[in-house]
């Protein structure tokens, strides 16, 4: 199972790139508004990147 997803992001190296990048991102947004009280970017926006990273993980682990 594990190389059907590793087979899909050899393939779609773009789409992975983003979504690593995207739940990094989420990640710090939803630690600094946790940690601090505020962030430069209001909480859903952490959340939809972590969610998309999610979704994005699931559909490539899911694919043929």
């Amino acid at each position: 199972m594990l190389q059907k997803a590793k087979n899909w992001a050899a393939s779609h190296i773009i789409l992975t790139s983003l979504h690593h990048f995207a739940a990094g991102f989420g990640i710090a947004l939803l630690l600094q508004h946790y940690l601090t009280g505020s962030a430069f970017a209001p909480l859903a926006v952490g959340v939809a990147l972590v969610g998309f990273s999610l979704a994005v993980h699931l559909y490539a682990w899911t694919r043929r």
